[in-house]
């Protein structure tokens, strides 16, 4: 059986400008050092993200210990610092390999065990999936043991998401240091240019590497500049942890003691629980210096862990403008939302992603893309201006949760047809309020460059004007369509419909109180007393 050495055998499918190839690790590295690629065909929607911060790290890694910090531009310079991070000779060749049969020899992402220790190991089985980040258990949606013919690609990708990016997933299988806790998730948020891998990691790796002695600086005694870089070097009893002093601060993680092993049906992949995580760092609560994750403020401080709502425009308000809902805390920035020497405000873009992890299941993989200009772009790299535009941006969640409630209300009497009183229970109005919320969500950094524009006072009132007058439209719109949709007493509909005007329209909060700058509705309303 092929033993398949990922740092140098073509081994991952490619797509370059000229077509689709296949490349190893050492030649993917230097493609990406001249942006060439488009795509890796087999990369799993939920595995780009574990697939990027390994790239993005064992090129910083390399980048520290090599003789320069300039990007090499050809794969045998790659190939060779690759070999020389895993120790070099036959276990440095052995690190990189996907089966090796000797278990006292590190495999790809697979620790040393001895033969005995092997011979307790449980088989998974020769289907990379079955260790899947995804929650698969009930055979639902995304099937168990897809991958009945895998490619060495397809157990790289298995291997790196089920070791650098788990979680606690049941007794005696822990999950990584990145995340507060074991039903947290590892949270990527960085400041690109373009959507391009090579943009991408290059830019990951500047960020670790010119921002690696301040790390020291804030981190020190936590880690070690000389500790271990690739965890998976070192044998592991299952019933040890590697302290923080022992590892070097972009280390890539294991957290599974795996291993690959021949079979007749191709690799069989064994597994054996542990007694305790790989890393001694529960006190952390994922907080380890990650320039990609945003940290809670509280106490004590944390990993941000993200919802089932993603990023959201009030996550990404207090991820990026440090806006605090009026029960919460702040999250700092990440360095890698911070510009880099020579790139002035910085790239115009920011990329974030998570798969939301739960207790016995999924809460959905949040990919967003948000393009930052004017001053929330300057914002980044200046605390005065960061200040401001968080003051505009709080404003505006302010009034967008004034209107929703308002809607709320109105519509709340119109499916009680207009009751005196109303039931502050009734929930069939949730669905149009989440539905105004996401189409708020689709505009709301469009208005906020628009109401912080620096230009002038002129420009910046014209911005607010049209905020109020685009959340007008919104909420009469959702409004609208919710009178049309929503269910109410037929004997009591005209009622319910007066007062949901009313309380749509009323002097104290309704829309043209709160959104005074809004332009006036084109049919006049009702003149009901609220």
């Amino acid at each position: 059986m092929p033993a398949h050495n990922l740092r140098v055998d073509a081994c991952f499918p490619v797509t370059l400008p000229h077509g689709e190839t296949k490349l190893g690790l050492g030649a993917i590295l230097a493609a990406i050092g001249r942006n060439e690629i488009i795509g890796f065909p087999g990369l799993g929607a939920h595995q780009r993200q574990g697939w990027f911060h390994f790239l993005s790290q064992i090129a910083a890694l390399c980048l520290l210990a090599g003789p320069s910090e300039e990007w090499p531009p050809d794969q045998a310079s790659w190939n060779a610092m690759l070999l020389d991070l895993a120790g070099g000779d036959l276990a440095g060749e052995a690190a990189w390999t996907l089966v090796v049969e000797d278990p006292a020899l590190p495999a790809f992402l697979q620790p040393p065990v001895s033969a005995d220790e092997l011979a307790g190991f449980k088989a998974v089985g020769t289907e990379p999936d079955q260790i899947d980040i995804l929650v698969t258990a009930k055979n639902h949606d995304i099937k168990q043991a897809r991958i009945a013919h895998p490619a060495p690609h397809d157990w790289a990708y298995a291997l790196i998401n089920a070791q650098t990016m788990s979680g606690y997933s049941g007794k005696r299988k822990y999950g990584i240091a990145r995340m507060n806790g074991g039903f947290g998730s590892r949270v990527l948020v960085e400041r690109i240019a373009d959507m391009r891998w090579g943009t991408r990691v290059r830019r990951a790796a500047e960020v670790m590497v010119t921002g690696f002695d301040n790390l020291l600086d804030e981190a020190a005694p936590l880690f070690n500049p000389n500790g271990h870089g690739l965890l998976w070097l070192m044998p592991w009893n299952g019933a040890s942890s590697l302290s923080l002093a022992e590892v070097h601060p972009y280390c890539v993680e294991i957290c599974r003691r795996y291993r690959l092993v021949p079979s007749a049906r191709g690799p069989l992949l064994l597994f054996q629980t542990t007694d305790g995580a790989r890393l001694a760092a529960k006190d952390q609560y994922g907080r380890l210096h990650d320039p990609f994750v945003p940290i809670n403020e509280a106490v004590p401080p944390a990993a941000l862990t993200v919802g089932a709502n993603g990023f959201d425009y009030r996550l990404l308000a207090r991820i990026l403008l440090d806006w605090k809902p009026a029960k919460g805390t702040g999250l700092s920035t990440p360095t890698a939302l911070l510009p880099l020497p020579g790139e002035g405000d910085g790239p115009g873009l920011v990329h974030c992603s998570v798969l939301v992890r739960g207790e016995g299941g999924t809460d959905g993989l949040h990919d967003r893309v948000v393009r930052c200009s004017g001053q929330v772009r300057r914002a980044f790299g200046n605390a005065e201006t960061r200040l401001a535009v968080g003051e505009i941006a709080r404003a505006m969640i302010d009034r967008i949760n004034q209107v929703a409630e308002t809607l709320r209300r109105a519509l709340r009497a119109f499916v009680q047809g207009g009751p005196e009183k109303l039931d502050f229970t009734d929930d069939r109005v949730r669905p149009f309020l989440i539905a105004f919320d996401r189409t708020v969500d689709t505009r709301f950094f469009e208005w906020l460059d628009a109401w912080a524009a620096p230009e002038n006072e002129a420009a910046r009132e014209a911005g607010r004007t049209g905020f109020e007058a685009a959340l007008y439209d919104i909420a009469r719109q959702t409004f609208d369509t919710a009178i049309a949709a929503l269910p109410c007493p037929a004997n009591r509909r005209e009622r319910g419909e007066a007062r949901a005007f009313a309380i749509l329209q009323n002097r104290k909060d309704g829309l043209h109180v709160l959104l005074s700058r809004a332009r006036a509705p084109t049919t006049p309303e009702p003149e009901v007393a609220a």
